[in-house]
């Protein structure tokens, strides 16, 4: 076999090795990584995540702000879940606290 192939062969898996280790290391270091699903109280910065990576862009919306003040009776993943069907609803009100009132950054539907 050619060094050139084995060499470009052994570049690439390092290459996929260290993305994949960011991938990790980034889930395990976020705003949220030392909450469980199941833990109440998660922080501002880990509500703000779940929001973002929900699918709404908007920071510091009204369900935002809703969030932070029952975080006492919502678990992480309670939040998590309900960020994600305000960015998958598609009547008006959970479009625009998702996305905002720009309709041309709405998603399609």
């Amino acid at each position: 076999m050619n060094k050139k192939v084995i060499i470009i062969g052994i570049v690439v898996v390092l290459i996929i090795l260290l993305i994949i280790g960011l991938v990790v290391y980034t889930m395990s270091t976020g705003p949220c990584s030392r909450y469980k699903n199941t833990d109440v109280n998660v922080n501002d910065e880990c509500i703000e995540n779940l929001w973002k990576n929900g699918g709404c862009p908007m920071p510091g919306t009204d369900m935002v702000n809703y969030y932070k003040a029952n975080r006492a009776t919502m678990t992480k993943l309670q939040i998590a879940n309900d960020a994600k069907a305000w960015a998958t609803l598609t009547d008006d009100g959970h479009r625009v606290a998702c996305y905002g009132t720009d309709r041309s950054k709405w998603p399609p539907t």
